[in-house]
């Protein structure tokens, strides 16, 4: 079931879909990761609006995963370790004002564990920092409010992040 929301006052409407094979997800404009701290809470990030996830647009030549890297390190002074891509929101967007998009794309979401969180700095493509917080699990739908299908994809992140550090967890015993 598609979810209406809208986009500088235009409507677009978005389904999440599940599923790792990237070709699937064809073609995508936008790469966001849902990253967990080592203990399973999740970053946020803010610019002046509202929170959400790191991520952004593609540079030429980019993988995905690299996108999410690149991103994550720009606007939340994140390193990534581990990523998975676990789904990715179908866009459908009737004219959509960036014509490189169209009316029809992806927007993938990875799940991720950090590596690292580096002291916050100046986003280079913004010229100034993005506010960054860690939050617990339980938390996530009152910073980041992306509907019932949001709900759904950070559910699913989550439980990659838990099914990994369980699996984890028993490699070390």
């Amino acid at each position: 079931m598609k979810e209406k929301w809208l986009s500088d006052s235009r409507e677009v409407w978005s389904e999440w879909i599940s599923g790792d094979d990237l070709t699937a997800f064809q073609p995508y404009a936008h790469v966001y990761g849902i990253c967990f701290t080592s203990d399973g809470q999740v970053v946020v990030i803010k610019d002046r609006k509202k929170w959400t996830l790191p991520g952004g647009r593609p540079e030429a030549g980019e993988t995905a995963e690299e996108t999410l890297r690149r991103e994550a390190d720009e606007e939340a002074s994140l390193e990534l370790g581990t990523c998975k891509l676990i789904g990715a929101f179908e866009v459908y967007f009737p004219g959509n004002p960036d014509k490189n998009q169209g009316e029809r794309f992806y927007q993938l979401r990875y799940a991720a564990v950090i590596k690292e969180i580096k002291e916050l700095t100046e986003d280079p493509d913004k010229g100034r920092s993005w506010q960054r917080k860690v939050i617990p699990v339980e938390e996530f739908s009152d910073y980041v409010q992306w509907g019932e299908h949001g709900k759904k994809m950070f559910r699913e992140a989550h439980t990659w992040f838990s099914e990994r550090e369980r699996m984890t967890t028993s490699e070390k015993i």
